[in-house]
């Protein structure tokens, strides 16, 4: 299989899991209310835990020696396993807690389904990474998209049936059980028992600095809906949850799909130089893609919710466009950190995260009487600042015209994106002023606007291609 077709797999998988939650999503917001929504976000920084705590970084781990053995992936499914047992019994227990604070009783149940679904994930996690160290994108591919498309069924089943939400709850524990199940049917599994102490040492020298910026970025994200259920309502959290999950849809699919598999493929290459020019040339198309999507969603914003959502979900607009603004700076952090990832100093990566991460928790907490949008523009700074200092720690790794010319692409796609922005949003603006309101009206300036960003990514396909 060519380089290319790895990254067209890796695309399919996290941006058809990504297209499909967010129909189901959708589908989801017409059967619940918002409160609904906001009852999981203001417990989406445990959701994302899960991930966080039972990998620890020992996937990335794995994938950066290049050739683990099968006494390296048991020794690492016994850890993830141990890790997502011990993180299933800690939910049970601080249920209650976490229901008295947010004064939500519902939280009492749902804490408990979250440590089920931590046991299911710890028990896939590492055949996962197994595949893709194998570079198996295909069936990756098909088993997550399969496994999306039953947790979504699943959800739907329940919300019909008139469970509230409870139709998100069994969504978070019917996609890692699907996922285990599929994984179960296809793949060999090459488990014993063998834990090799002195490896997992090595392993774990790796992927402990991977582990504390991942915390400290989760928590960093998910602040915003836990403070807007915390000091508002949960139908403000909802809110907040539904931009991020639109968000998610082009940010993470495209960023996570190229820099998970630009990180297996690169950390095989031979020389040094051969994995610096391959980064410097992901980093070109990450960054393009990133600023589009970006600005595409500021600009159009209003016609995608009102496309995509009842009436009721209409507040979700400033929240999604303040998102896509941030998202113009803190994914390019995560572009950069492939650098560090590739040449193992992810003690880089730890300690700026943690700086970074701190203060934008600090920020939220400090003004969050001030509204979400002075807390997002002041975290968007915060990144802004990240992001310089990560360029000049680039320089001791790549040198200073590597950096410099990173950060040359970075402004150039930016200015280009912008001027995509002027362009798309002046379109949008006409046709709401020309057409009567109407569904007929946002669909027109959804597809309209956008046009300018369509053309360009047209324009720019061989430069974006050539890096895979």
């Amino acid at each position: 299989m060519s380089t290319r077709l790895y990254y067209l797999w890796a695309l399919i998988e996290r941006f058809g899991a990504n297209v499909l939650s967010l129909v189901g999503n959708i589908v989801l917001a017409y059967l619940l209310v918002p409160g609904d929504f906001g009852l999981m976000a203001m417990v989406s920084l445990f959701t994302g835990m899960i991930v966080v705590l039972v990998d620890a970084g020992t996937g990335d781990a794995l994938l950066q020696l290049g050739s683990p053995t099968r006494r390296d992936f048991n020794t690492v499914f016994y850890f993830n396993v141990a890790v997502a047992s011990l993180l299933a019994a800690i939910y049970v227990a601080i249920g209650p807690a976490v229901a008295r604070f947010f004064n939500a009783p519902e939280l009492r149940e749902v804490m408990p389904a979250l440590g089920a679904a931590t046991v299911l994930y710890g028990l896939n996690v590492t055949q996962q990474t197994r595949l893709r160290s194998r570079l198996q994108f295909r069936k990756l591919a098909i088993i997550n998209l399969l496994a999306v498309a039953m947790a979504i069924a699943v959800a739907i089943a329940v919300a019909i049936a008139g469970g509230g939400y409870r139709a998100l709850v069994a969504l978070q524990v019917a996609h890692p059980a699907s996922v285990l199940l599929l994984l179960l049917l296809t793949s060999k599994w090459e488990l014993r028992w063998e834990f090799d102490v002195a490896r997992f040492k090595q392993i774990w020298r790796f992927s402990a600095n991977l582990l504390v910026s991942t915390i400290f970025n989760l928590l960093s994200q998910y602040i915003f809906p836990m403070i807007l259920g915390w000091k508002y309502s949960a139908t403000h959290a909802g809110y907040m949850g539904q931009a991020q999950k639109l968000l998610q849809t082009p940010l993470n699919s495209f960023e996570a799909s190229l820099s998970i598999t630009a990180f297996t493929l690169i950390a095989k290459e031979p020389t040094r130089e051969r994995k610096v020019a391959r980064v410097q040339q992901i980093f070109n198309t990450m960054t393009m893609v990133n600023s589009l999507a970006c600005v595409a969603i500021i600009a159009l914003a209003r016609p995608i919710v009102e496309v995509l959502f009842p009436a009721k979900w209409l507040p979700v607009i400033p929240y999604l466009q303040l998102m896509a603004l941030w998202g113009l700076v803190y994914p390019v952090c995560s572009h950069l950190m492939l650098i560090f990832k590739v040449f193992a100093r992810t003690s880089v990566i730890r300690n700026v995260f943690v700086v970074e991460k701190t203060l934008i928790v600090v920020a939220a907490l400090a003004l969050w009487r001030h509204g979400v949008a002075t807390i997002m523009l002041v975290s968007a700074g915060i990144s802004l600042l990240s992001l310089c200092v990560y360029l000049l720690m680039a320089r001791g790794v790549i040198g200073g015209a590597g950096a410099r010319g990173l950060l040359s692409t970075y402004v150039r796609n930016l200015c280009v994106a912008a001027a995509a922005m002027a362009v798309g949003y002046g379109i949008t603006f006409a046709v709401y002023i020309i057409m009567p309101a109407g569904y007929a009206t946002s669909v027109a300036a959804l597809l309209l606007g956008a046009v300018p960003f369509a053309v360009l990514l047209l324009r720019k396909r061989e430069s974006l291609l050539s890096a895979l």
